[in-house]
């Protein structure tokens, strides 16, 4: 485990390659961990989400109940799911299963807000349609589940007077970045 000096200057290289004055943005760290930051209106860090890097994987498909369709028209296949995906601007997804061979493949979403239910790719060679045969799967930390750590820097005068763990006095990954909330047995406490 890394000591508290080593967190902040890691912090600190994670922060200086980040685009200003971006709201949000993520990182993936040539390490373990995946960041996730999000920025006030005066480009300062509030929340810093950090989740393992490499996750188990998450399967989507209208068997699952959790995707609806695959609409492809021209390039451009979106993906519409039945909740919040989680999804950022980035991610690497794999599609497969389809009847439709040439939908089948691994795609880096090009437009994505991980609170809506829909996201977009860019497809080559698809015929325009709707596809409801496929799953789609990710490896990724997807910003709605439980596996986020997350700092709340508070900021003073424009100095950050601490950074503690929202969920008290210790590190954990149980924590959904996407609301800023910890699932604590079946109960949900959000702290944005």
């Amino acid at each position: 485990m890394p000591s508290r000096i080593a967190r902040f200057i890691l912090l600190g290289a994670v922060l200086l390659l980040q685009p200003a004055p971006a709201q949000q943005a993520v990182a993936v760290s040539p390490a373990k961990y995946t960041y996730f930051i999000e920025y006030d209106a005066a480009s300062n860090p509030v929340y810093i989400c950090r989740a393992l890097a490499n996750q188990p994987t998450t399967q989507f498909s209208v068997q699952y109940g959790n995707l609806n369709t695959i609409q492809v028209s021209g390039t451009t296949a979106t993906i519409n799911f039945t909740t919040p995906h989680g999804f950022q601007l980035g991610y690497k997804l794999v599609i497969s299963g389809s009847a439709t061979t040439t939908l089948n493949g691994i795609y880096r979403v090009v437009a994505a807000d991980p609170a809506a239910t829909y996201l977009t790719v860019t497809v080559a060679g698809v015929p325009p349609g709707s596809y409801n045969d496929a799953t789609v799967a990710t490896d990724t930390a997807l910003l709605t589940r439980p596996v986020w750590a997350i700092n709340l820097l508070n900021w003073v005068g424009g100095n950050n007077v601490s950074a503690p763990w929202t969920n008290g006095s210790r590190e954990s990954y149980n924590q959904i970045c996407a609301n800023r909330a910890v699932v604590n047995g079946p109960n949900v406490v959000t702290f944005k």
